[in-house]
C-alpha cells in the first residue's frame, strides 16, 4: 500500500495515504470503510496513526484481492497475483 502511494503520487486522481488518513478521522464512521481500512494498515507500517484504524495480524486473501481491485495496493504485484489465485480458486471449487 505504501509502494502504491509512493507510485502514484502526483497523480490528478490519486488521493495520498496522509490526506485520506485526514478524511477518514473527520468522517464518521471513516475507519469502518475499506478504503479507511486500506490507509490505516499503510499508516501503521509507516508508524503512524497506531491508535486508529484495523489492528488485525492476518487480513483474508479475499480482504486483500479486495485492497488490489480497488487500487491500494499494486494489481500485478506478488501479493495481488497471489490474493487472486486464492480467490479464483475457491471460486472455481464452487465455494
Amino acid at each position: 500500500m505504501i509502494l502504491a502511494d509512493e507510485h502514484h503520487s502526483g497523480e490528478a486522481n490519486w488521493i495520498s495515504n496522509s490526506e485520506q488518513a485526514e478524511f477518514c478521522k473527520k468522517v464518521d464512521p471513516g475507519p469502518d470503510t475499506q478504503l479507511c481500512t486500506a490507509t490505516f494498515i499503510a499508516r501503521h507500517a509507516l508508524g503512524l496513526d497506531l491508535e486508529l484504524g484495523d489492528h488485525r495480524s492476518l487480513i483474508p486473501c479475499e480482504e486483500v484481492a479486495e485492497f488490489c481491485d480497488m487500487g491500494a495496493l499494486e494489481k500485478a504485484s506478488s501479493l495481488c497475483k497471489m490474493a487472486y489465485q486464492s480467490r479464483n480458486s475457491k471460486l472455481g471449487s464452487g465455494r
